[in-house]
């Protein structure tokens, strides 16, 4: 499913799958690499990534209190993310831009009616992984995006096989390697709304 090219200073942190033995999820550890993706939204050539606002190495995570690794509770309201649950995730994680496209969320009116909330681990995924309710609605497993974004990440399947015991340390590594495969495929697909966009929408 993936293809990759790498300098020879640079490498990726890969993980087999339980299933078919084959390396999935390649996500990079080191800034400048040169990756090709693949996958059911879409390809994305490796150039697009230099395009995006942020690079594909960052991770909102290494921001949040104790670098997104320990627990910090969960949104006491879940009435409206731009009221309610959306402002306490901005103020548990200090974010204020797009975890996906870097888009601010907060420079005016406009951008701020973009405003949504993402499970990176999806919460019906995690009720079919039998992951800890306490850790899939933490705001560590929140991340704060546009609607555009959002809407480009929804249906995630995450093909591991569940542990038999689920811990902290678990949780947030799948964490980490779902949002870096979801990061790269919601970017192919925002490459492919560009073109239609320009070919079939811009005046």
């Amino acid at each position: 499913m993936w293809a990759r090219r790498l300098s020879p200073r640079l490498s990726c942190q890969t993980r087999r799958s339980p299933r078919a033995g084959r390396l999935v999820n390649p996500v990079p550890v080191a800034r400048g690499c040169d990756i090709q993706v693949s996958g059911k939204l879409g390809t994305m050539p490796a150039k697009s990534f230099l395009q995006l606002r942020r690079e594909v190495t960052e991770s909102p995570f290494t921001a949040y209190p104790s670098g997104g690794k320990a627990l910090l509770g969960s949104p006491k309201r879940l009435d409206n993310c731009r009221h309610g649950y959306g402002l306490e995730v901005r103020d548990a994680t200090g974010q204020t831009t797009c975890a996906y496209c870097g888009e601010s969320l907060v420079d005016d009116y406009r951008h701020w009616l973009l405003v949504a909330v993402d499970h990176v681990v999806p919460s019906s995924e995690g009720k079919r992984l039998r992951i800890p309710r306490q850790f899939i609605g933490d705001f560590i497993n929140l991340v704060l995006c546009c609607s555009g974004c959002n809407g480009f990440g929804n249906r995630y399947h995450v093909a591991d096989e569940p542990p038999s015991e689920w811990t902290l340390e678990d949780f947030v590594a799948l964490r980490d390697r779902i949002f870096a495969e979801r990061y790269r495929l919601i970017a192919a697909r925002r490459e492919g709304e560009q073109a239609f966009y320009e070919k079939s929408w811009r005046p």
